[in-house]
């Protein structure tokens, strides 16, 4: 092959649906002898490849002398390095192509397609177009393009068009005069291209440069004197009125939080305001290098609160852009402020539940059940100086409306006595607790954030407190005999489902590598973080003893629980990366085998629907999906009993899995396997803690959805007890002994209701 002579690599940025296949393919019709489309959807035969062939075959096209186009989102600096490493080892230019329209309108468009080279369309569509415009980082000329174009209207991508079209017809690339429509320059253009270096054009100017090629369409996505500088702008219209917030958005990732313990809890006003701005003017000059915003919220502009911290963050020369005092609806600062916030902070109650009014009562009326479902599987409840980091599910109104994928829960400290766990006017300790409340909920903010580094967060796990201090709360609790969960007797009644996930989680991620992938949404890092409470990345940080993430190095260690509960959603949705261990792979799910099966025949099906954890995030709109999933365990029971006619199958879901992504269970009943070692184990497949896949069909039709169970942890600790006869057994090794001579019948209820399958004398199957 001969080196590139200053072809272009056109590297296309943007959403799905934002009309990057469109562009490619009216430039390859227009021109089809100089550019060549490199598209991962497609690369392998038609079907969705890797980003290595990608590569090969775009050093291979421009080594040809071709112009290519990487036909991928691009949306991060690690998605499109190694494309800028091709291009200067062969010598050619690399150009970016912003297509930054806005959210909205790319889901719309993305909903209304059908039959889609990336498949990712219909009702699936919204979900992940948000969760990707979390992600963009913008292209700069640091990382070495050549030239930068963003378009942010109809207009602005037509001249584009006309310019890479009548570049390579009039091949331009080396002709010094014509620089005004090669886009052959350094710097970048912003809604057009460039007359030459470091002079950026007008629309006139780009009219005169193109006036054999006017522009028929004329539709505005947005105003774009208001556009949001560093990030896919998700509205279609700003406000004049905030105009100066969308200005200072470039860069920065956003924590909104109210005043804690202020209202209800009665805490003084002044001290209040004194401490909230003393931690967050030292948080924000110890994390200054993550690019961090806190923005204080009150509902009233006339409230004596934030009255007290405008004047005292003032006083201290906070920065606007890094401290942000406003009045508004904290659960609508997106809608209402035009104000991207991707976390947002709750004065909880202890017992983290909804109701009771103020900040809590809207926040979790604003996110949904799926916030008080997943805050529930995290812990009970919360001490006062403590924070606990939730993500959104995809599907919480607030996650999808306002763009916020995070809830910090904290409680501060009560000084009402008229409420329960007063310390009866100890500002001393009152101080200390609330002090120790804002920093533990900044220092969440700050983990995560630096944990997506390279791509957005979806959970992170920080260390627990190490000793349970008896303080007000703890006593007035024992004192009244209440049922206390600190973050301690949580660790403790959980410690035996620790250990063991700790220790598959170690065997598990020396087989498992996560490849990158153009739409990987999530990548969990935090280095030195210890384990919480479950492992289920969960965020529970408390008084102060959060240890700041490494800034220095650019690399976190991966830990290894997150990992773990991670490991099946990276292969559901990237099932290219792992060919080596996916036994079938179909649209909507791939089947592999378990990592530690606990019987002789133990396959996982794996649902390929982002934000779909477990059957509680199940709805009617599912059903299709539960039916193939069932109908794929149905092809290997079969397969295998076809095997073994001495097999008896069943299938179902756990009803609160430890790891993340939808999956079934296809097990043999034999339960032969030196990885059952624990009640747990025990438990999780033959208690109530099992839904049949039958069964979740049945009540998903009837009920839209799957009943919760009361106390289902209780149901993973109950006593040991034979599947078949049902007798009571003392512990692990006699029960594998019991059930291997077990002759008892299953129980009739399980062969009635179809849940058994097992081999028939006439064709094999029943």
């Amino acid at each position: 092959m001969t080196e590139s002579l200053n072809n272009v690599l056109l590297l296309l940025v943007g959403l799905p649906g934002s009309g990057k296949s469109t562009f490619c393919n009216k430039l390859m019709q227009s021109s089809p002898q100089k550019w060549k489309r490199i598209c991962q959807d497609i690369i392998s035969n038609g079907k969705r490849g890797t980003k290595d062939q990608c590569l090969k075959e775009a050093e291979k096209a421009l080594c040809q002398g071709f112009n290519v186009m990487i036909d991928r989102c691009n949306l991060t600096i690690k998605q499109r390095q190694e494309f800028l490493q091709l291009a200067t080892r062969i010598s050619a230019q690399v150009h970016a192509l912003i297509l930054d329209i806005p959210v909205k309108i790319c889901i719309q468009r993305a909903m209304q397609r059908i039959g889609h080279e990336g498949g990712l369309e219909g009702k699936h569509a919204p979900a992940a177009v948000q969760r990707m415009a979390q992600t963009l980082e913008r292209p700069a000329e640091v990382e070495g393009f050549t030239s930068i174009f963003t378009c942010c209207t109809a207009d602005d991508i037509e001249r584009a068009f006309c310019m890479y079209h009548l570049d390579t017809q009039g091949d331009h690339r080396n002709n010094d005069n014509d620089k005004n429509v090669s886009g052959n320059v350094t710097g970048e253009r912003v809604c057009g291209t460039s007359l030459g270096s470091n002079k950026y054009c007008t629309h006139d100017d780009i009219r005169k440069a193109f006036s054999t090629h006017q522009l028929d369409t004329q539709q505005d996505y947005r105003n774009n004197d208001k556009r949001v500088p560093g990030k896919l702008n998700s509205e279609t219209e700003y406000g004049d009125n905030f105009s100066s917030i969308n200005s200072s958005d470039a860069g920065f990732r956003t924590l909104a939080f109210p005043s804690i313990s202020t209202s209800d809890f009665q805490f003084d006003h002044e001290k209040a305001a004194d401490i909230i701005v003393d931690v967050a003017s030292n948080f924000l000059q110890e994390f200054k290098g993550l690019g961090l915003r806190l923005v204080f919220v009150d509902l009233k502009e006339n409230s004596d609160m934030l009255t007290r911290v405008r004047q005292k963050s003032t006083a201290l020369g906070m920065r606007s852009e890094e401290f942000m005092v406003i009045a508004g609806d904290i659960t609508k600062l997106r809608s209402s402020s035009k104000l991207e916030c991707s976390f947002i902070a709750n004065a909880t109650n202890w017992r983290l539940r909804p109701g009771g009014g103020g900040v809590n009562a809207a926040i979790f009326n604003a996110a949904g059940e799926g916030l008080e479902i997943e805050t529930k599987k995290r812990v009970k409840t919360l001490a006062p100086g403590s924070a606990l980091t939730v993500p959104l599910p995809a599907s919480s109104p607030l996650y999808m409306n306002e763009g916020v994928t995070h809830i910090i829960h904290v409680l501060g400290p009560n000084m009402n006595p008229q409420r329960p766990n007063c310390l009866q006017g100890n500002y001393v300790e009152g101080s200390k607790l609330l002090r120790d409340a804002y920093s533990c909920m900044f220092r969440a903010f700050a983990s995560c954030v630096e944990s997506q580094s390279d791509q957005p967060v979806n959970q992170i796990t920080n260390p627990c407190k190490s000793k349970d201090k008896q303080n007000a709360f703890t006593i007035l609790m024992q004192s009244a005999k209440r049922k206390s969960w600190t973050v301690d007797n949580s660790m403790k009644a959980k410690h035996h489902r620790q250990t063991t996930g700790q220790q598959e989680a170690e065997s598990s991620m020396k087989s498992i590598s996560a490849g990158e992938s153009d739409d990987t949404f999530h990548k969990l890092e935090l280095d030195g973080a210890k384990s919480t409470a479950e492992s289920q990345g969960r965020s529970i940080i408390s008084k102060g003893e959060i240890q700041r993430p490494s800034l220095s190095t650019g690399v976190s260690k991966v830990k290894q629980g997150d990992a773990w509960t991670e490991a099946l959603r990276n292969i559901a949705l990237h099932p290219e990366h792992y060919q080596n261990m996916t036994l079938k792979v179909t649209d909507q799910a791939v089947v592999i085998n378990d990592k530690f099966p606990k019987a002789r025949k133990h396959l996982l099906v794996l649902s390929r629907m982002d934000g779909l954890d477990s059957i509680k995030d199940l709805r009617s709109s599912h059903l299709a999906l539960l039916y193939h999933m069932q109908s794929l365990g149905m092809e290997f029971v079969q397969a295998f009993l076809k095997e073994d006619i001495s097999l008896v199958f069943r299938m179902g879901y756990h009803l609160d899995p430890s790891m993340r992504q939808l999956h079934m269970h296809i097990m043999s009943q034999d339960f032969d396997s030196p990885s059952l070692k624990n009640k747990k184990h025990w438990n999780s497949f033959t208690s109530t803690f099992f839904r049949d896949s039958k069964g979740v069909i049945e009540e998903i039709e009837k009920m839209g959805r799957v009943q919760p169970v009361d106390d289902e942890s209780s149901l993973l600790t109950m006593e040991l007890r034979c599947h078949r006869c049902r007798s009571v057994q003392p512990n692990i090794p006699r029960l594998k002994k019991h059930i291997h001579t077990c002759q008892q019948p299953f129980p009739a209820g399980l062969l009635q209701k179809g849940f058994l399958i097992m081999a028939d004398n006439e064709n094999g199957k029943k």
